[in-house]
């Protein structure tokens, strides 16, 4: 009988011990994905101030034709990175090992990438289109044309698409990889 009440009292202490354990590690674990979260924000509204100070988005409109905010996509994934952080430490403080976070990372980056190809599925042609367009002078911007069904007179053109002005008055967008299927 003694010796029942030894492992009883043994086992009821080795529970409480991994109940106090796991409950500190779930404790820590949301207080480092609580700062976590404000230093994210933090550092990605910092790193949007310096950006819009030395004006990035001004600069680099000029060099590109892409209509981008460069500066709020450095800033938010300055912001995503510390998140990532924060969350990578709070899951090895629960204890959780490489496979699992392995997993996760794998799942974001198929996420990521499928977005990413989503994205552009559609911009590769019609970049590769406006190309072929202005290398071979296909066309210039004056230029009365009818396509689909549509005539118009070309106002402006660039690598994506050609803003077509028709007689109505109506300002109709094209995308360039038509041009070349037609």
């Amino acid at each position: 009988m003694v010796l029942e009440g030894a492992y009883i009292k043994t086992f009821q202490e080795l529970m409480q011990r991994i109940a106090y354990t796991l409950l500190n590690g779930l404790i820590l674990s949301v207080v480092i994905l609580l700062f976590g979260f404000i230093i994210g924000r933090v550092v990605g509204k910092f790193v949007l101030r310096i950006l819009h100070e030395f004006e990035v988005d001004k600069t680099l409109k000029n060099f590109t034709i892409v209509k981008f905010s460069f500066e709020q996509a450095i800033s938010s994934f300055a912001s995503f990175f510390i998140y990532f952080l924060a969350v990578v430490l709070a899951l090895n403080q629960l204890g959780i090992g490489s496979f699992i976070f392995n997993i996760i990372v794998l799942g974001i980056m198929t996420i990521i990438t499928l977005s990413v190809v989503l994205a552009i599925k559609d911009s590769v042609p019609n970049i590769t289109s406006g190309f072929f367009i202005f290398r071979k002078h296909l066309f210039k911007k004056g230029d009365k044309i009818k396509i689909k069904g549509v005539t118009g007179i070309i106002t402006e053109m660039n690598f994506m698409e050609v803003k077509i002005q028709t007689s109505k008055g109506d300002v109709i967008f094209m995308p360039n990889s038509l041009f070349i299927k037609e």
